[in-house]
């Protein structure tokens, strides 16, 4: 009878250890694995800390990002990496030119050499005038991000596409913690953005210093007070494992719905 018993509790110990599981952040319950990978991640969009939409609620497991380039994507080709004067005039090209010219509202581009290499964001940003949040360059990829341009009626609205990247061993959460520096980065990333998000708009010092009042809506998003006092906003979101930055809450649903669509 005691060996019975016995048997009876390895058996129950077998199965419990075999069907193990993990929570993600979403707080889906998936079996657990030693390789987790960013497309494994939920979104972490639905804490409540954090702001949710329709678009961000894909998951990236269930979803595939656009192929580069396509229609609307094209590649900016700089000869030398290192000079901002031809990085600048590329994105100046870029940002002037309506994204309706094209079959869709919106356009994307990213910085490569002339063998269509990306050049690291870092380089790029520091050409641009963007000055990442020091805190939260460690938790991108440096070769996967896109800027974009939507034109949406007669309004222009530009926008960045970076990626939160799988840390081998790092100990913690990548998505938790790049939540954690957007929203330490908020007291300047006015002063740290205006080259990219409001290109050819002339502020000065002490406009950029202006205090911004982040809210929780579809976006994560506050308003900007113009030079002309007219407004727009800075709003940001994680759509998958792609953070999302751009001026107008519409032209982000639009980066978002492209970023991530149903696998075919």
């Amino acid at each position: 009878m005691i060996s019975i018993i016995f048997l009876i509790i390895l058996a129950y110990l077998f199965f419990a250890f075999s069907s193990k599981t993990q929570k993600t952040g979403s707080g889906e319950t998936v079996p657990a694995t030693s390789s987790d990978q960013p497309s494994s991640k939920s979104t972490y969009n639905n804490q409540s800390s954090f702001p949710s939409s329709s678009t961000q609620n894909s998951t990236s497991s269930d979803a595939t990002k656009k192929i580069l380039p396509d229609d609307n994507t094209s590649y900016s080709v700089i000869n030398n990496a290192n000079n901002q004067e031809e990085t600048q005039k590329s994105f100046d090209s870029f940002t002037s030119k309506k994204a309706s010219d094209g079959a869709k509202p919106i356009k994307w581009t990213v910085f490569s050499d002339s063998n269509k290499n990306i050049i690291p964001l870092s380089s790029t940003a520091k050409n641009l005038g963007l000055n990442l949040k020091a805190s939260l360059v460690p938790f991108l990829d440096s070769t996967d991000y896109e800027f974009f341009h939507c034109t949406l009626g007669n309004k222009d609205d530009y926008g960045l596409q970076m990626t939160i990247k799988y840390i081998p061993g790092y100990n913690g959460d990548e998505f938790d913690d790049a939540i954690k520096f957007m929203k330490d980065w908020e007291s300047s990333i006015l002063s740290d953005t205006y080259s990219i998000l409001f290109p050819g708009i002339q502020f000065t010092s002490t406009q950029l210093q202006q205090t911004l009042a982040f809210k929780n809506g579809e976006y994560r998003y506050a308003n900007v007070v113009l030079p002309d006092n007219t407004k727009k906003s800075i709003n940001y979101g994680l759509v998958g494992n792609y953070l999302v930055l751009s001026s107008s809450p519409e032209c982000l649903n639009k980066a978002s719905l492209e970023l991530i669509a149903p696998s075919k």
